[in-house]
């Protein structure tokens, strides 16, 4: 028998182990709260589990013998986050977290078809990972492979597991009970002015940089590839009609759509190759970098205006069946081919600091090139942009937030074992820079010969061997990572799915891949970036107060033009000057994504105090004590360091005495031309670097005396909305349990008997 209590605005049942929750009579459940203790069945298998990734973590950590088998990485990664979401996960629920589902999200309460939409979990899990993954799980981790595979895949797992998930769950959290405030705007309410200040400028700055780097690597995938421009162009009109299908056509079909969308998808990518054979698909799809840096910019824009369900939303959804497939795809194959790792545990570079790939010791170095997959502060824009506006309910956001981190993690991990797996040499050969390979095959193998690298050396001929093999003219110096990733995923793959016949085909199906993975974070990131900036000027109040509603569309459509034009012309700046594009930016990349998780973790810790949980507030605490020490270290070397290769200011003035001296060539510059681009550019990275830092701990500062405040009992309180009664239902994990299926059977009953007047939510 069960037993119900009543109250204001809510009505509980109590059935066993399980607690209905109304906040209407006349209505069915709107919440469930489960209390079943765990089983004995499930102790042992989660024992069972945790055994084996023991088991891994000892053979990766410990053996040291010529080879370790990548399937202990796939294992060890698999049981960590198995037991991480388990446990850890379901520890930060349960004493920071205590979700309500009889609350009404942001999602339901300012539904308007534009921003703001309760969007299936599936749907919504697929689109914040697709928001989130973009290059670093896939770059970061082939670049710091320099380093030796164990220190990356320490980081890699278990950052994760107890900082970048953290992270990305409570900053969810926070946001989704502050109407989907951007993350700049939630630190102006909890830090005060100042902070707050230094947090909004520092946000679009720093979102700025991220969004034109990402979209450069873009650019530098797809120019003069019919066959990926294609097959990308082609996710647009898929998505927009899944966009219409789901809301016109066949409402709440999910595994429906998404069926046809795998099969459009599917037919795209198989048909590019056909596509880019033919003289009409030569002639429209293979674009210089310019004219595909237009297109990119104007996608854009079509992307932060245009409503979340009609383009966004499902071409993110869309995406991310070809990104957790083709991982899972890897997965397989790396589990059926058993390939071992040929590089070190950890090298001779993780000590001396000069590395090839880029320069400076393991630490901090490692930890801010393996950014994405890890910890990554441009996650936390997504927590806090798109994300908590589409929401259902707030049982739904360990899942999400949690969960979409665990999984770019084990992306991260696919990653590094692409790396590990080839050839230390051809490595080496891959990703050195071409003023130390010389750019041909005979220099690049006498000089990774000259490394003093484990194994036989790597001869010319087998370097020309390697790029015929992938029906590449040359692999010498192709760096940036992605045609690193792409060469490990197509040895995996052709050794288990067609053979030598089909390396190239697989080769240029990662490429295709990447790209893919990276322009959804363009998409989602302009349309946040939007948001922030739409946030940050309604705060200088008269007519921009306007602002404050992100979904007006007057001032959706001047904050889009803005913020596109902002990332947009640096994009083309990196396009049409390559010395003042990658160079200059990439380097910033992980030093501004890491001060960025900086911002979002010092928000988290000071609103987790605030709301009296400081018994827990390590949880967010002590990920913020590692980034802050990781990425102040990182500025500091980086702007005061005597060493050329790491150290902006010095480099900048070796180049400055060099044109005082007449010279016409120094360094990597052989042009007096040349020279001037990096005097500007290390210009600008020292500079950035410096406003970064300053911005950075201005925010931690403002956090710190919030906290000094709060606990003499003088301290503002939190900017939480208060609640309001959910009038909606939805599952909480990917698959509804018995009693999740039992209430939304009602649900689904009213809503044919009262042709659809209530709001309901698919199974």
């Amino acid at each position: 028998m069960g037993t119900s209590t009543a109250s204001a605005d809510r009505i509980e049942e109590q059935r066993g182990d399980i607690t209905y929750i109304r906040t209407d009579e006349k209505l069915p459940p709107v919440a469930i709260i489960d209390r079943s203790p765990i089983t004995t069945r499930h102790k042992i298998i989660f024992g069972i589990i945790a055994l084996l990734g023991a088991v891994a973590w000892a053979i990766i950590a410990f053996f040291r013998g010529e080879t370790v088998n990548a399937v202990w990485f796939v294992i060890a990664a698999i049981c960590t986050y198995i037991v991480g979401y388990r446990f850890y996960a379901r520890l930060v629920e349960l004493k920071i977290v205590k979700p309500r589902d009889d609350n009404a999200t942001p999602a339901e309460l300012f539904e308007n078809g534009t921003d703001y939409m309760p969007t299936d979990r599936r749907v919504l899990f697929g689109h914040h990972f697709a928001a989130i993954a973009g290059a670093g799980p896939l770059v970061g981790p082939v670049l710091a492979m320099q380093m030796g595979y164990l220190p990356g895949t320490i980081w890699i797992i278990i950052g994760a597991v107890l900082a970048g998930c953290v992270q990305d769950y409570l900053v969810l959290v926070i946001s989704t009970r502050r109407r989907g405030r951007s993350l700049g705007q939630m630190a102006r309410d909890e830090l005060g002015a100042v902070g707050g200040a230094a947090a909004i400028v520092g946000v679009l700055v720093i979102m700025t940089i991220l969004l034109a780097v990402l979209a450069l690597v873009v650019v530098q995938a797809l120019a003069q590839s019919p066959w990926g421009v294609f097959s990308i162009a082609m996710t647009i009109p898929i998505a927009l009609f899944m966009g219409m299908y789901l809301r016109y056509l066949r409402p709440g079909r999910v595994s429906e759509v998404s069926a046809i969308g795998v099969v459009l998808l599917l037919l795209a990518v198989v048909s590019g190759d056909w596509v880019a054979d033919t003289s009409w698909g030569g002639s429209w799809f293979d674009l210089s970098p310019v004219t595909l840096s237009w297109c990119i910019i104007l996608y854009g824009l079509a992307a932060s205006v245009l409503p979340v369900w009609l383009l966004l939303a499902p071409r993110d959804y869309l995406s991310t069946f070809m990104k957790v497939g083709t991982i899972a795809l890897l997965a397989v194959g790396i589990l059926l081919a058993r390939p071992v790792m040929e590089a070190p545990a950890i090298s001779t570079f993780a000590t001396r600091g000069d590395g090839p790939v880029f320069a400076g010791s393991l630490f901090p170095f490692l930890f801010i090139t393996i950014a994405c997959g890890a910890l990554s502060g441009f996650h936390s824009l997504i927590a806090s942009g798109t994300t908590p506006k589409l929401l259902e309910k707030e049982s739904q956001m360990r899942l999400i937030g949690y969960g979409g981190m665990l999984t770019e993690s084990f992306v991260a991990i696919m990653a590094l074992i692409t790396a590990a797996i080839i050839n230390p040499h051809l490595y080496f050969v891959l990703n050195a820079p071409a003023a130390q390979t010389g750019g041909t095959a005979a220099t690049a193998a006498e000089y990774v010969n000259s490394l003093d690298l484990r194994g036989a050396p790597i001869t010319a001929e087998q370097i020309d061997e390697a790029a015929r093999s992938i029906d590449e003219e040359s692999i010498v110096s192709r760096t940036g990572g992605a045609p690193t990733l792409a060469f490990g995923m197509s040895e995996v793959l052709s050794k288990v799915f067609g053979g030598d016949a089909l390396k190239a085909y697989w080769y240029h199906f990662a490429i295709m891949f990447e790209a893919l993975f990276i322009l959804t974070t363009v998409d989602a990131g302009t349309r946040v970036a939007r948001f922030m900036l739409s946030d940050g000027l309604s705060n200088l109040g008269g007519p921009l107060r306007r602002l404050k509603d992100p979904s007006w569309r007057i001032g959706a459509w001047v904050c889009s033009v803005i913020v596109v034009a902002a990332w947009g012309g640096i994009l083309l700046m990196g396009v049409t000057d390559p010395l003042g594009g990658i160079n200059t930016l990439f380097p910033l990349f992980g030093i501004a994504n890491q001060l960025l998780a900086a911002i979002a973790l010092t928000v988290v810790t000071v609103v987790v105090i605030k709301k009296g949980h400081l018994k827990w507030a390590w949880i967010p605490g002590v990920p913020l004590l590692w980034d802050l020490t990781v990425t102040l270290t990182a500025s500091w070397q980086k702007i005061f360091s005597g060493d050329p290769k790491v150290g902006y200011w010095t480099q900048h003035f070796q180049y400055r005495e060099a044109k005082a001296a007449g010279q016409t060539a120094f360094g990597a510059a052989k042009t007096p031309g040349e020279i001037d681009d990096v005097i500007r550019n290390t210009f600008i990275q020292g500079s950035l670097s410096i406003v970064f830092a300053l911005l950075v701990i201005t925010v931690v500062a403002a956090g710190a005396v919030m906290v000094i405040r709060h606990l003499r009992g003088d301290g503002v309180p939190t900017s939480e909305d208060e609640p309001v009664p959910s009038r909606i239902f939805a599952p909480s994990g990917l698959i509804a349990t018995a009693a999740e299926k039992e209430v939304q059977k009602q649900w689904d009953a009213l809503a044919a008997s009262s042709a659809g007047s209530v709001g309901t939510s698919p199974s």
